[in-house]
């Protein structure tokens, strides 16, 4: 994920997430200790949205090219 926003913002691209799915990313280890704590019984994500997920028009998702951070395509191994 780290990678896609770098790509993103060094070639002026809009990132393909937003506040929402960060506020959600966020609440993953809270949530998870709760679970824990309650002998691993599941938990509710919050709604951040309101339910608007439910109408949001879908992210455009760009391809990107690793090779622009020096990997090599298809081996994830990073060039010297």
């Amino acid at each position: 994920m780290d990678l896609r926003w770098a790509y993103c913002l060094q070639n002026g691209l809009p990132l393909d997430t937003d506040v929402y799915d960060l506020a959600t990313y966020s609440s993953i280890v809270e949530l998870s200790e709760k679970s824990v704590n309650a002998r691993s019984a599941a938990i509710d994500f919050p709604d951040y949205t309101r339910g608007g997920w439910k109408t949001a028009k879908p992210f455009e998702v760009d391809e990107i090219d690793i090779r622009k951070f020096g990997f090599e395509e298809g081996s994830g191994a990073k060039r010297t």
